[in-house]
């Protein structure tokens, strides 16, 4: 599979799909266990990018923060 690499404005690292692009959200989807992330497309609307491993993220850590989560490459 190719990934890239890539580090959250929180801090989180990672890998990603990879036509991810800067500003991309992170999100768990309810039920879901992995973490996906979502593009804006306009007014209230989201495109699904893929799924991510982000280090720290994957057993449901991200459901008790506040705010998004936005992804940074290096």
């Amino acid at each position: 599979f190719d990934r890239k690499f890539c580090v959250t404005s929180k801090g989180y690292i990672g890998l990603v799909p990879p036509y991810t692009e800067l500003g991309d959200k992170v999100c768990l989807i309810y039920s879901g266990t992995t973490p996906c992330l979502l593009r804006d497309v306009g007014k209230e609307k989201h495109a699904l990018v893929g799924e991510c491993y982000l280090h720290g993220m994957m057993n449901g850590e991200i459901l008790p923060e506040s705010g998004d989560e936005t992804l940074f490459f290096v």
